[in-house]
């Protein structure tokens, strides 16, 4: 759509997402970081394969890719100002159980909050790695693909969200969220282009996003209808444009 030209002439963006933690028709309003950049990853990681009772003969590829594994699960707490999470969910490697295996890969997902921490925690990935090959005598191909940026809100359009949503909503349904959330929306692509907001409404329905149960009340829908019209109408006039 971006590519296309969506984007073109356009002056601010406002959208939203239904949320499970807040009452029906209640808006959650986020300053600064709100939704984390994911970045997709595979290494390949190769050694020489032998059979087990002469390890001395080969590279462990195996040992040095779990080496990996656990240093890489490591690094979140230290690497980033912010919140991060780094996930493995694939491990393959090994053909029989006495044979050392000289080839392994592994998979994941990188979440990180704003483009700096997406920058070091890229650049801490790609170290460890290298320090285990260095170690190890392994070698190790890694794909690193940036997907989702991130969301990270316009302060002064979610302060006027905010009012807008109170204008619309009164006061005792309009929340500010205090925390980020880690999951990924690609409406940042839209906020990479221009100034805007997103935020959150309430379902009304508590059972958590992607479960086959959840289904908001039907009132959701209006009541977002009515969020990003006052939204937009107060950008038009309070901006004057």
């Amino acid at each position: 759509m971006i590519r296309e030209g969506c984007m073109d002439g356009v002056d601010a963006v406002f959208g939203a997402h239904v949320s499970p933690d807040l009452p029906a028709g209640h808006i959650g309003i986020r300053y600064d970081k709100f939704y984390a950049a994911s970045d997709m990853f595979r290494v390949d990681v190769r050694g020489i394969t032998s059979h087990g009772a002469v390890r001395e003969k080969g590279i462990d590829a195996l040992a040095a890719a779990a080496e990996m594994v656990t240093g890489l699960l490591a690094l979140p707490p230290g690497v980033t100002q912010d919140k991060c999470v780094l996930n493995v969910g694939i491990m393959r490697s090994g053909t029989a159980g006495n044979i050392m295996p000289g080839e392994a890969e592994f998979e994941g997902i990188v979440r990180t909050l704003g483009q700096e921490n997406r920058r070091r925690m890229e650049d801490a990935f790609r170290e460890t790695v290298r320090s285990v090959t260095d170690r190890t005598g392994t070698s190790a191909e890694i794909s690193y693909i940036h997907s989702h940026p991130g969301i990270v809100n316009d302060n002064s359009m979610t302060e006027l969200t905010y009012r807008a949503a109170c204008e619309a909503f009164g006061e005792e349904k309009v929340h500010i969220l205090e925390d980020p959330v880690m999951i990924s929306e690609d409406f940042g692509c839209f906020l990479d282009k221009a100034p805007g907001s997103f935020y959150h409404i309430g379902a009304g329905c508590s059972l958590p996003l992607h479960n086959p149960g959840f289904l908001p009340e039907e009132d959701v829908v209006t009541e977002l209808a009515v969020m990003h019209a006052a939204a937009v109408w107060s950008f038009l006039t309070e901006e004057g444009v």
